[in-house]
């Protein structure tokens, strides 16, 4: 710690360079769907997904890549799914996790993804 620096501003000081971290994390995964630099529609699109997906509690970001691949580029997307009955939600994320980028998926990741969507919309 710098002489004469509070435990506080210390403290303050780590988190934001935490963050800055993160944020970088968050657009380097957004523009794996995007690789075009600037902050278009479709970039914007990307990192609302992962936003949610990071946000969700555990963290879902490996269901970023099958989402994008499926179609399901947009959050307005993710929410109209997550509105239908709990039958055709969970076939719609099953047929994601067939895909090849889904195959990685285990059914821990499914049970922990409905339950966010349903907590968030």
């Amino acid at each position: 710690m710098k002489r004469g620096m509070s435990q506080k501003v210390k403290e303050y000081h780590d988190n934001e360079a935490r963050f800055h971290h993160e944020d970088d994390y968050l657009d380097k995964q957004a523009r794996v769907c995007c690789p075009e630099p600037g902050p278009d529609e479709e970039y914007l699109n990307a990192l609302d997904i992962m936003l949610f997906l990071w946000n969700c509690t555990p963290d879902m970001q490996v269901w970023f890549q099958p989402l994008i691949t499926f179609g399901c580029d947009k959050l307005a997307y993710l929410e109209t799914i997550a509105q239908g009955d709990e039958k055709s939600v969970e076939d719609i994320f099953r047929r994601m996790m067939a895909q090849p980028d889904g195959m990685h998926l285990k059914e821990a990741d499914l049970m922990f993804l409905l339950g966010n969507l349903k907590k968030r919309f």
